[in-house]
This record gives structure tokens, sequence and C-alpha cells, in this order.
């Protein structure tokens, strides 16, 4: 058995892990597309991060093949960050579990253009390697190029690493790049940086 996820036109088969990015209060509709064999009850469950988005699936249960649309309600209230809502197919013909698939959703900040999901996945992999500073070098030089604001910093900080951090703790970082002399701050404020 499978499910083939649709969003404009754009088909992902088989294993599905798919990254979606979404902004608070965004409502996204995918249409799934249920195969097995002829004849048998396939049942779509939802296991859902119920604290950002309300999930949808019509219908959840038909004959296969089948096609079914779900629709993602991003709440307001989400917090920026990764989510994973994960698809289980279950054919009720035999009990078992056919499919296990799981969808990404990156809620991202208003101001925060779409284009940066790129980057956090390299930036995540070198704040793994070389910690705060590989994290915070690799921003300046790849995504913030010509400087980034203290808030800028700390919002692409925050979706590389995937946690919340404080504003002392980046402070220290940046502190300990300037003294370092890999960064140095721009800007009649003093609150951009950029890489030496």
């Amino acid at each position: 058995m499978s499910l083939v996820l649709e969003e404009d036109g754009v088909v992902a088969r088989r294993t599905i892990s798919k990254l979606i990015r979404v902004y608070p209060g965004e409502v996204l509709t995918l249409d799934l597309n249920v195969h097995g064999p002829r004849g048998h009850v396939v049942e779509i469950i939802i296991e859902e991060q119920s604290s950002i988005a309300k999930i949808t699936v019509s219908p959840n249960r038909a004959k296969a093949p089948y096609f079914a649309k779900m629709v993602v309600e991003v709440l307001l209230s989400a917090e920026p960050g990764r989510y994973e809502i994960r698809i289980i197919l279950r054919d009720e013909t035999t009990g078992v579990v056919v499919g296990v698939y799981r969808i990404v959703l990156l809620v991202l900040k208003k101001d925060t253009p779409t284009s940066i999901e790129e980057h956090t996945v390299y930036a995540k992999k070198l704040f793994i390697k070389y910690g705060s500073n590989g994290l915070v070098w690799y921003v300046l030089k790849h995504v913030y190029p010509h400087g980034a604001t203290f808030k800028q910093l700390k919002h692409f900080y925050e979706l590389a690493a995937g946690k919340k951090i404080r504003d002392g703790t980046l402070c220290n970082v940046l502190r300990r790049m300037r003294i370092k002399g890999i960064i140095t701050r721009i800007g009649s404020k003093k609150d951009h940086y950029t890489n030496s």
C-alpha cells in the first residue's frame, strides 16, 4: 500500500517525509491518494501536534484506492518551530498498519521568508558539530551576508537548534565571537553583526 500527497501539483510518492513551510493562521489543503488492494478498507489515522494545528481528513476511511482531502489549519497561537505530523494507514480488512508517513510543518514568524528553510538543515548540522559559533558564522556568511540584527540571529538560531534560547545566551556567543575577531558589530545602534 502507498500514499501519494499532492500539493500545488507537486507529488511526493512512496516514503513520505515532506517539509511544509507555514505561517500562524495559515490553512493548507493536501490531496491524499490512498492506494492498496482493491476492496480493502483503509483508514487514515493522524497523529498530530494539536497545540499548533487542527487537522481534518475527509473521508478518513474508504475502500482502496481512494482520494481524500487533508486540511491543516495552523493556529494563530502556534509558536515558530518544527512540528511533526504522522499519517498512519491501517488496513481495516486485515487490521495491519500498512504505512507510516510523516510531514514536518515548519512554522515561521510572519516576517521570515520561506527560503530560510533551505539553510536550517545544514546549519543544524553545523550546530551539532561546531556549536553556537559555527551556527552564527554560517548565518552571517550565507543567510545574511550583508549583516543581521540580533532578532534575526536569534530567530534563525532557534530554528536551527530546535529550541528556545534566552537573549543572554546569544549575547554571550556574539561577545565571544567579537573578542576572537570572527564577527564585528555594524550600524549606528550597534545591533547589526557581520563576519569580519
